[in-house]
């Protein structure tokens, strides 16, 4: 998997800014909540990366891991968003929801690079955290171009961690090929979700991807969900469990904490 070549002047100052050595002090990691549909309990959390460039202001966060692949930054990002991760679940998180999952994304470009198995999982052994309720995120398109990132998660799968299929739908691969990969959930694309509410064809492949993954024994979760309707579609589906700005929007670690206290009461 290579880099993207980013040649515009905009791009540049932008590469630049991301070489400067504090760069990891201007990143901000926020929680997008996952949630049990059909009663609304919070279940865990994605952590999402932020970073505003002083150049051009916000990146978003598909261009600023393009960016960071891009200088060879994207390991000590990928640390800083994992470790900082680690410790809101550690410290905030699991004290007022022991069963709190937590699901990071990682970079096909870093995970396939050399000793990264080994950070990710020397990262959990520092913090304490639970493995059994951790997640490693990867796009379905990462993962069908062979074992640059098959065999790294693969690893972290017998060290404990789940492993979950992103986008998935979306990446051109095969049912069959779900069967070979290291996964145990996978994560039914928004674009397919936005449909579900009125379009059979979008009813129809849920309904068939919900079938596979239960016949594999893997955890389905719906993403992109954005009304009502979509939740109750969904629901009727054999869905159980799902994330979008219909639901709770990403947010701070103060205000995932406040969610779950709250809960607690």
């Amino acid at each position: 998997i290579r880099p993207r070549d980013w040649s515009s002047d905009v791009c540049s100052s932008d590469l630049e800014a991301l070489r400067r050595p504090d760069v990891a002090a201007h990143l901000t990691v926020v929680y997008q909540p996952v949630v049990e549909l059909a009663t609304d309990r919070i279940l865990g959390a994605e952590a999402l990366v932020r970073w505003s460039s002083p150049t051009t202001g916000p990146v978003a966060p598909d261009e600023l891991i393009a960016l960071a692949e891009a200088t060879g930054e994207i390991g000590e990002i990928s640390e800083h968003i994992v470790r900082t991760a680690l410790g809101d679940l550690v410290r905030r998180f699991r004290p007022l929801a022991a069963d709190f999952g937590l699901s990071i994304n990682l970079s096909p470009v870093h995970l396939g690079g050399e000793g990264a198995v080994d950070l990710v999982d020397g990262l959990i052994t520092e913090s304490g955290a639970d493995r059994r309720r951790l997640w490693i995120e990867m796009t379905e398109t990462a993962v069908r171009d062979g074992d640059t990132v098959v065999d790294p998660l693969s690893a972290l799968r017998e060290r404990g961690l789940d492993v979950a299929l992103d986008d998935f739908g979306t990446g051109h691969s095969s049912f069959a090929r779900l069967r070979t990969l290291p996964v145990t959930g996978i994560k039914i694309d928004k674009a397919f979700v936005a449909g579900v509410a009125w379009d059979p064809v979008a009813q129809s492949l849920i309904a068939a991807q919900v079938a596979i993954a239960e016949a594999l024994g893997i955890e389905v979760l719906a993403e992109g969900i954005e009304t009502e309707e979509e939740r109750a579609a969904l629901l009727g589906l054999g869905i159980t469990m799902g994330q979008g700005y219909g639901l709770h929007r990403p947010m701070s670690a103060d205000d995932v904490a406040a969610l779950l206290a709250a809960a607690a009461r």
